[in-house]
C-alpha cells in the first residue's frame, strides 16, 4: 500500500499532514523515521529508537494541549455568541467534545482540559518544555498538580525554579 500520487488533488488536508511529519521528523531526529526496524535494531538503535520516541511523544502530548485548549475556547466562544455565559458549562461541553473525538472517557477529557488550560495558559515554559521532548507528560501534569493553589504572581518563579529538576528527574 503507497502513497496515492492523487491525494494531494482528493484531499487539501494533505500539506497540513506533511507539516505535522516534517515537524515530527525535527523533534525524532535526522534519520530517525528512515531508520531500520525494531526488530533488528542493536541495542545502542533500541535505547535511541525509544528516546526518540519518548521525545515525539512529549512533542504529541504537547500539540494535543493545544488543540484541547482551541477546543475550550472555540466552545466557549460558540456559547457567548448564544447570549450564554460560558463558565463551566464551556469546559463540559469541550470536555464532551474531546472524549468523542479522542474516545476516552469524559471525566479523563475534563481532566485533559483543565491540564491544556494551566499549560496553555499559566505555565508556558512547561509547555514548551513538553514541545522540545525536554519532559514527559508525566512531568507536565506534576508541575501543574504542584501549582495549584498558587497566585498567579507567584507561577513564573514557581517554574523557573522547578522546570529545571524536572527536566533532570524521572516524575513519580
Amino acid at each position: 500500500m503507497g502513497v496515492d500520487p492523487t491525494a494531494q488533488e482528493q484531499d487539501p488536508g494533505w500539506l497540513e499532514a506533511a507539516g505535522w511529519l516534517e515537524a515530527a521528523a525535527q523533534v525524532l531526529g535526522a534519520g530517525f523515521l528512515t531508520g531500520g526496524a525494531a526488530e533488528t535494531a542493536d541495542l545502542e538503535e533500541a535505547i535511541g529508537g525509544l528516546e526518540a520516541l519518548a521525545r515525539l511523544k512529549s512533542w504529541a502530548d504537547a500539540q494535543s494541549a493545544r488543540f484541547t485548549e482551541r477546543v475550550r475556547v472555540l466552545t466557549e466562544e460558540h456559547l457567548e455568541q448564544r447570549g450564554m455565559r460560558p463558565g463551566s458549562l464551556a469546559d463540559t461541553l469541550a470536555a464532551s467534545e474531546v472524549a468523542c473525538a479522542l474516545r476516552i472517557p469524559e471525566r479523563t477529557a475534563g481532566s485533559l482540559i483543565q491540564h491544556a488550560f494551566v499549560l496553555t495558559g499559566h505555565l508556558p515554559g512547561t509547555l514548551d518544555a513538553l514541545e522540545a521532548g525536554a519532559i514527559s507528560w508525566r512531568h507536565a501534569v506534576t508541575l501543574i498538580e504542584e501549582s495549584a493553589g498558587l497566585p498567579g504572581f507567584a507561577l513564573p518563579y514557581f517554574e523557573e525554579k522547578l522546570l529545571p529538576v524536572a527536566r533532570e528527574t524521572t516524575a513519580a
